[in-house]
């Protein structure tokens, strides 16, 4: 790894290493293996989240060309996008509201109802 990254790109490019490590050598019979694993992926991707689009493209790259023999993919494109759980919900509500305008109307008053008889409490008064 080059000394000449960034630390936050050279300390995303560690934790990722270590998930791989974590991973690779996590027992099928080992309970808390798994356990390491879930918490170092989910170190990783809190630690993405703090990284610039260009942060994350460049620890991509980085890992890419150390990694790989071939040439960098044609479409790099995504390699700048954040990819922890809020992200990625929050780029899915997006697709959701060019898609489905008016499924997304109908969203609101889903998760945020009306108030009923139960909830105002007439039914105990």
């Amino acid at each position: 790894m080059s000394d000449t990254l960034d630390p936050i790109v050279r300390t995303w490019i560690a934790l990722l290493d270590s998930a791989e490590v974590l991973l690779r050598t996590a027992g099928g019979r080992d309970p808390g293996a798994f356990d390491r694993v879930h918490i170092a992926v989910d170190l990783l991707l809190k630690h993405e989240h703090i990284l610039t689009a260009a942060q994350r493209e460049l620890a991509r790259r980085t890992v890419w060309l150390r990694d790989n023999p071939e040439p960098l993919p044609a479409d790099t494109s995504t390699w700048g996008h954040c990819h922890c759980p809020a992200c990625l919900l929050d780029a899915q509500l997006a697709r959701a509201r060019q898609h489905y305008p008016a499924l997304l109307a109908r969203a609101v008053d889903i998760a945020l109802p009306q108030p009923t008889p139960t909830t105002q409490g007439e039914l105990f008064a």
